[in-house]
């Protein structure tokens, strides 16, 4: 299982990635840019923006993760009540809301420059 999914079923305020470190969103990011468009990525690492480039965009990524997760538990009833009565239930539930959420973060805000 993925440290961001990890991270949403433990506590949806835990910041998992240290401060300035490049967690997963930006690493992905950082391997499109190389692989999308290598003139771009060794352009980006001689001017020195690399890293901060692909920081904002895992910054991006992860508030759209949050506010997509919030609004679908929100719109399709996943609550700490459902939690309490059908754990198994809510789990399933969670766990598609964030895979869909992840895909979406992925296309819209990870593969694109």
């Amino acid at each position: 299982m993925d440290v961001s999914i990890v991270k949403h079923l433990k506590d949806p305020e835990h910041k998992v990635t240290p401060v300035n470190q490049l967690g997963r969103f930006g690493m992905l990011h950082k391997e499109y840019l190389k692989g999308y468009s290598d003139s771009l990525y060794e352009k980006m690492i001689l001017q020195g923006n690399l890293y901060v480039h692909c920081l904002e965009v895992q910054e991006r990524a992860e508030e759209m993760m949050d506010d997509l997760v919030s609004e679908m538990e929100k719109s399709e009833g996943v609550t700490e009540e459902l939690k309490r009565k059908d754990p198994f239930k809510w789990l399933k539930r969670k766990m598609l809301i964030l895979n869909r959420s992840e895909e979406i973060v992925l296309k819209e805000v990870i593969y694109r420059i």
